[in-house]
């Protein structure tokens, strides 16, 4: 198999125990070092877990799953008598993977224990981000790191299993993993290292919804920066916490975007609307989704062909497409337009190749452009009750701003973690996938 030239091969099993790929671990230094069958009908590396037919009734037992990042560390685990746990096959840890480990742990524990190595750091980071989600539900996964930067192999081996087990169940919460990054190789005694701490930690506290665990990690912060000064500590404390207020009140960052707002919502709109042309089975998700979050077309070429979707909808269903083309034959560039969006060219295709996808993300947008033409809204009213000494009237303002806020961080979360997987429908393509 030349695909696997000068690579000792492994079987990878999906979470029923059928093998779907394998996987490819390069002898010497030839490069990629890991490598991995094309992705298939029957194997999408985002969905699957290395060793999660074998560990499935481990996690159950233990109430913990524990993630690894590479074949050997799960193997190497598993020979020790850990055999919780499992490996990700080069991908960021995604959504589907997530919730195939909360359905086997009633607590819903999820451990990362990624090498300490750059690679390993980026994607302990990438999932962090996405467990940044996990935490507006009340999930608190943790993060494992093994002192002297060893990985779990190496550990074992020097220290036993019994000992790696004792490390595993006392991982902090992955908000106290961020926070030692902050303070790492950090002297706050230096002016520089004392600034840039203070700032990273306004930023990771302004983040934290919840006040009784944004105080607690304020606390301990501030404790930190103090160097065990408590009288400085008060001090540090309260100027963090004025800090929070202020970067709170003051609505989402403004950062120079890389894309046109206007030609992201036009992209949006238009895939919306494909695959409610091309894909019938949708038809009704996306109905239901813009009737319940009062979503509109922004633009007036959309608009009119919506309205024209929605009168045939009404009238004959089963004829949508046959409909839409007759009735709107006087119509040149409406006719141009339809006939680009059945048309799947190569420019296209992206969102007939993953529509729940696509449809999401688009949905998404187009509620976050909403969301920010309401805050902007209220922003006005604040400012003129504020101005004019209308003490109920701008406290109102403000609490509907602070809820706007909100709805656009969540949205602008969900947007994001559509980013990955809609880059990596590029990858598909390619003949060969690596990690």
């Amino acid at each position: 198999y030349d695909y696997f030239r000068h690579r000792l091969l492994l079987p990878i099993h999906d979470a029923q125990g059928r093998v779907v790929a394998f996987g490819g671990r390069a002898f010497g230094d030839e490069q990629p070092k890991y490598l991995n069958s094309p992705e298939s009908e029957v194997f999408e590396k985002g969905k699957i877990l290395f060793g999660l037919d074998k560990a499935k009734q481990a996690i159950a037992k233990a109430d913990f799953a524990l993630v690894v990042e590479g074949y050997f560390d799960v193997i190497s685990l598993h020979q020790a008598g850990i055999t919780q746990a499992v490996a990700t096959l080069g991908t960021a840890l995604g959504e589907f993977q997530v919730k195939q480990l909360l359905k086997l742990t009633p607590s819903q524990r999820i451990i990362l224990n990624f090498d300490a190595d750059t690679a390993g750091e980026k994607a302990t980071q990438r999932a962090v981000d996405y467990f940044k989600q996990l935490g507006q539900l009340g999930i608190q996964p943790r993060v494992l790191t093994i002192p002297q930067g060893k990985d779990p192999d190496e550990f074992i081996q020097h220290n036993g299993a019994s000992t790696y087990l004792t490390l595993a169940q006392a991982a902090p919460p992955w908000r106290e993993w961020l926070i030692e990054r902050i303070f790492r190789d950090k002297d706050v005694k230096r002016a520089a290292d004392f600034q840039q701490v203070s700032q990273d930690a306004v930023g990771l506290l302004t983040e934290i919804t919840n006040s009784l665990e944004r105080t607690h990690y304020l606390h301990e912060i501030a404790g930190r920066l103090a160097a065990g000064n408590g009288r400085l500590g008060v001090q540090i404390e309260e100027e963090l916490r004025k800090r929070i207020r202020s970067r709170r009140w003051s609505g989402p960052t403004r950062t120079p975007k890389k894309e046109n707002p206007v030609n992201k919502l036009l992209t949006a709109e238009f895939q919306l609307l494909q695959i409610f042309l091309n894909i019938p089975e949708y038809r009704a998700d996306i109905l239901r989704s813009l009737e319940d979050d009062d979503l509109e077309f922004s633009f007036p070429l959309h608009r009119r062909l919506w309205q024209l979707v929605s009168e045939v909808m009404e009238e004959a269903p089963d004829q949508l497409i046959p409909q839409v083309q007759r009735r709107m034959i006087e119509d040149g560039p409406l006719q141009d337009y339809v006939y680009n969006l059945l048309w799947v060219s190569e420019m296209n295709r992206v969102a007939l190749m993953r529509p729940s996808l696509v449809m999401r993300a688009a949905l998404a947008n187009m509620a976050l452009e909403i969301c920010q033409k309401r805050y902007l809204h209220w922003t006005r009213y604040f400012e003129e009750a504020f101005a004019q000494g209308q003490r109920q009237a701008a406290e109102h303002y403000q609490a509907q701003i602070h809820e706007e806020h909100q709805r656009i961080q969540d949205l602008n979360r969900r947007c994001q973690m559509t980013m990955e997987q809609m880059a990596s429908l590029e990858a598909e393509l390619l003949p060969e996938e690596a990690f």
